[in-house]
Parts: C-alpha cells; sequence; structure tokens
C-alpha cells in the first residue's frame, strides 16, 4: 500500500517507464505535476507503470503529463491493465502521443477492470488506433461515472471514442 502525502514535481526529469505494479497507490488527493516518460523505441507499454495487475489506482491527479512512445499501448498510469480498479483518478492538461495504438490517457488496455469516477480534461491524444480520452482498448471492463472535457484526438486510422477507443466483451 502505497499513499501519496504530497504532490511530486517531476519538471525536468524525464523517466522510463517502471515495470509491473501490484498493490495499491493512493494518491490521498495529491497531484503527480509535470511527468515526463519518454519510451524505447519498439517497446511496448508506455506509462508510469508499464503493466499492473490487481492494483487499485485511487484519488490520484495527473497535471501536465507527457507521455511518448513509439509502440502499442501506451497511456500515463498504465500501459496495460489486468484485474485493475481506478478511482477517483483526474487527467489534466497532458499529452499522449504515439505512431501505434491502444492509447489512452489513463490506460492503453484495461482487461476485466474497473473505472470509476475518474476525469479527463484538456487531454490531446495522438496515434493511429483504438485511442480514447481515458482508454484504448477495455476488455470486460466497467466503465463508470466518468467525465471527459475538451479532449484532442488525432487518429491516422480507426476506433476512436471520446472514452474509450474501443470496448468488447
Amino acid at each position: 500500500y502505497y499513499k501519496l502525502a504530497n504532490d511530486i514535481d517531476l519538471v525536468n526529469v524525464k523517466k522510463e517507464p517502471l515495470g509491473m505494479f501490484r498493490g495499491v497507490l493512493d494518491g490521498n488527493g495529491y497531484s503527480i505535476k509535470n511527468l515526463t516518460i519518454v519510451g524505447a523505441a519498439s517497446t511496448s507499454y508506455v506509462a508510469l507503470f508499464s503493466k499492473a495487475e490487481d492494483a487499485t489506482f485511487k484519488n490520484l491527479t495527473f497535471d501536465n503529463a507527457n507521455v511518448t512512445s513509439y509502440a502499442d499501448y501506451a497511456g500515463i498510469l498504465t500501459g496495460y491493465a489486468f484485474s485493475t480498479r481506478y478511482e477517483n483518478c483526474v487527467i489534466i492538461n497532458s499529452k499522449i502521443s504515439s505512431g501505434y495504438g491502444y492509447i489512452g490517457a489513463l490506460s492503453g488496455y484495461i482487461e476485466v477492470g474497473t473505472v470509476s469516477k475518474c476525469d479527463t480534461e484538456n487531454v490531446t491524444i495522438t496515434g493511429s488506433h483504438r485511442l480514447g480520452s481515458l482508454i484504448g482498448l477495455a476488455r470486460r471492463a466497467k466503465i463508470l461515472d466518468c467525465n471527459i472535457v475538451t479532449p484532442i484526438i488525432t487518429a491516422s486510422s480507426y476506433s476512436v471514442g471520446s472514452i474509450v477507443g474501443l470496448i468488447y466483451d
């Protein structure tokens, strides 16, 4: 169980994605600001956490995050998540870009998870296919009570949505 005690400002710090996350990350109402993640060429799953499994992310805000990926599955919080819950997460004034697909501000791909009361505002997403302001691809996932304000999504191919690029069972 990890709980933020203050805002974290990562101005002028470039990070590579962290690996797999399992457990709980409670933002406790605080923000991670100026996060910059740059994935290596041909590396999928580009986000703060490349993958998450049996995890919970809650009460967390990302402000002015910038993620650059050169492959599939990119997001600000997770690239891919299985059996994961997101609750009260907010992403504002942020950008995610990739020449590929499965791109969302929260996660590139969520499988068997729940997204509840998560919002985006002023988020720009650029990629090829399966792009959404919150999630690129959601499979067997529940999305409840989320708000999207002023999204800018630019796709060169197919499956684009203001909340989720593609949902299927």
